[in-house]
């Protein structure tokens, strides 16, 4: 039987009492960083890594579209999942034709967003607490 990992523990924890907000900054992160890293490997000829890390920015970028309120803000939803829409394609066309600068296109765009996402969380974040059955 394997031993415990504590560190699995503390994950658990952590993103269990995140707000929605940070975690959401959390997702872009970890996009940001895949393509990133899809990028380094691109650039190594290591074919099988920028695989893998393409593989997990879809995932990411996938999290980011399930997560769209088409109820509360349909207009900025519908626009949100046409841009994550696009990424997944550069990301596709990045590894079939092994062209870093799409992958440059995703990181630039994931980062606009996230930067949008941090003023708002902060904004937010500065506003009191709402009953949680006010909230919208």
């Amino acid at each position: 039987m394997p031993a415990p990992n504590p560190f699995a523990k503390y994950q658990d924890v952590n993103l269990s009492t995140v707000n929605q907000g940070k975690l959401l900054l959390k997702v872009y992160d970890a996009a940001i960083s895949f393509v990133r890293e899809a990028k380094s490997r691109m650039e190594t000829k290591d074919y099988s890594g920028r695989g893998l890390y393409i593989d997990r920015a879809f995932g990411a970028i996938n999290e980011l579209r399930i997560t769209l309120n088409f109820e509360h803000n349909p207009k900025l939803a519908d626009s949100l999942n046409q841009l994550y829409f696009f990424m997944t394609r550069q990301l596709s066309q990045a590894s079939l034709k092994n062209d870093a600068k799409l992958l440059d296109d995703v990181i630039v765009l994931l980062s606009q967003l996230r930067n949008v996402w941090d003023e708002a969380v902060k904004k937010e974040n500065g506003k009191p607490r709402q009953p949680a059955n006010m909230t919208a």
